[in-house]
């Protein structure tokens, strides 16, 4: 049992890009350090001076929910900007462009986005559709609400899969899905080491029909002990304690960035950091291409871009691996 006074951390994990054929698969944890009174507090209720779940048109507050709610493509990337870099500038400076959005957030991934030309408009600088005056307003009111819920900043710690890693890891794996929740389990470990003694409340974004995952955790954290709190059609819920008998409670939920504020905190910026990849992407082949059409990188339209693409990439001597997600 968790004191009302001792130190938590808090998690939420979700991702985005993991249907296309184009572009990163992006996962993400947010993470709040509260105190034990606060495990299962309802953040959009303990920030409701600075967050909504839905803004009206004149409320100032930042909209934290489900990414595919919070950004428009047809307005573009700005809503979802403003409200992402105001979540990460509550515990953090601003970066100043995309690879020191990376750098700051999911160093481990650098190498392997830096390797394609297409991402190398990352260079451009951030915010990219908002002044940073406005940002640095919505963090400011953001700390205040934490500062008066005892908590610390939101962080984000991430795991970023371009196309050529993302298939060596389906080549070692032959399942996407295995690939996506070893992505998790990494955060998980991450964050852990941020403070490794702090009991954890974990919430993770369900994928798929998996219902039982306790193997998996077993497998994957040897030196804990697991206790199944239930495993449902709604919910999939655990307990590990290490030796000292330091409690992580994880739970993975149907639907979790609708139930969860930092779930959907977690779906917000990996969205923000596969847009920015796939603007650099889109910008890269229109330099190529006269006239191209950009494209989201999901299989239909992908398929489309790829044909109007295939020239010039035999031109460049492109390897499909490289280019092109399996599965």
């Amino acid at each position: 049992m968790v004191s009302s006074s001792q130190p938590i951390t808090i998690l939420g994990i979700d991702e985005a890009g993991y249907g296309p054929i184009l572009g990163p698969l992006v996962v993400t944890v947010a993470i709040i350090d509260a105190k034990g009174s606060h495990a299962n507090a309802d953040w959009w209720d303990e920030l409701s001076g600075a967050v909504t779940r839905q803004p009206s048109k004149r409320d100032a507050r930042i909209w934290v929910a489900d990414s595919k709610k919070v950004f428009d493509r047809k307005h573009g990337i700005g809503r979802l900007e403003k409200c992402v870099l105001a979540l990460l500038a509550s515990g953090a400076e601003l970066p100043a462009n995309g690879w020191a959005l990376l750098n700051d957030i999911a160093p481990d991934a650098l190498p392997t986005v830096r390797r394609p030309d297409w991402y190398r408009h990352l260079e451009r600088p951030l915010p990219s559709d908002n002044e940073a005056g406005t940002v640095r307003v919505a963090a400011a009111g953001l700390r205040r609400a934490l500062k008066q819920a005892e908590a610390g900043g939101v962080r984000f710690l991430c795991e970023v899969l371009p196309e050529a890693a993302y298939n060596e890891r389906i080549m070692q794996t032959q399942n996407k899905a295995t690939v996506l929740f070893g992505c998790v389990l990494r955060l998980i470990y991450r964050a852990a080491q941020l403070n490794p003694d702090r009991p954890m409340r974990i919430y993770v974004d369900r994928q798929g029909g998996r219902s039982h995952y306790g193997q998996l955790l077993r497998r994957s954290f040897e030196d804990r002990r697991l206790k199944i709190v239930d495993e449902s059609d709604e919910r999939s819920a655990y307990e590990m304690r290490d030796a000292r008998g330091v409690p992580w409670q994880i739970e993975f939920r149907q639907g979790g960035e609708s139930v969860h504020f930092l779930i959907a905190a977690a779906s917000m910026m990996s969205k923000y950091l596969r847009e920015l990849c796939m603007n650099s992407f889109n910008h890269y082949w229109a330099e190529q291409i006269d006239g191209l059409k950009p494209t989201a990188g999901y299989y239909q339209d992908g398929q489309r871009f790829l044909r109007d693409i295939a020239a010039t990439a035999q031109a460049l001597g492109l390897r499909r691996e490289d280019l092109v997600r399996r599965k």
